[in-house]
């Protein structure tokens, strides 16, 4: 039988690599689901990653062990491109809800795999704005904080 698929962004997927607040949830999430993401959301984490290096709140080892951990996971997950629809689809979320642009690419995405697939998609997110837009758009939204 498959795996059940989710769509990750990065406000959860971060959270599965340091811990902080709804960690331990993000975690739990991720093993019941096989991840699907955008093609941005590898840059994203990165970029969350090194901002906490630089902040102190990583040690060198922990990042390094949270990059190697990021780059196996990335061979698993699949991963939505961002061609024109996607664009289109990412504009429109914008235009409605007033998202921010990253946001929209993740919401974009899961919906067009949503509806490519026609499979309703679990949308895990820590962040509230984000979550009431996808569920706006019909994602299956949960809250990890």
């Amino acid at each position: 039988m498959p795996q059940l698929r989710g769509y990750f962004d990065t406000s959860v997927l971060v959270k599965r690599y340091v811990n902080e607040d709804g960690s331990f949830q993000a975690r739990l999430v991720a093993r019941k689901y096989h991840c699907v993401t955008s093609d941005i959301t590898p840059i994203e984490v990165t970029s969350a990653l090194v901002r906490r290096l630089a902040l102190g709140h990583l040690s060198g080892n922990a990042f390094a062990a949270a990059c190697g951990r990021l780059t196996a996971d990335r061979r698993k997950w699949v991963s939505i491109a961002i061609g024109d629809s996607l664009v289109e689809r990412a504009q429109e979320v914008i235009r409605n809800f007033h998202v921010k642009t990253l946001d929209a690419i993740h919401i974009a995405s899961a919906s067009e795999f949503q509806a490519k697939s026609a499979t309703r998609l679990p949308f895990p997110t820590a962040d509230e704005k984000q979550m009431n837009a996808a569920a706006s758009c019909g994602l299956r939204i949960g809250r990890v904080i």
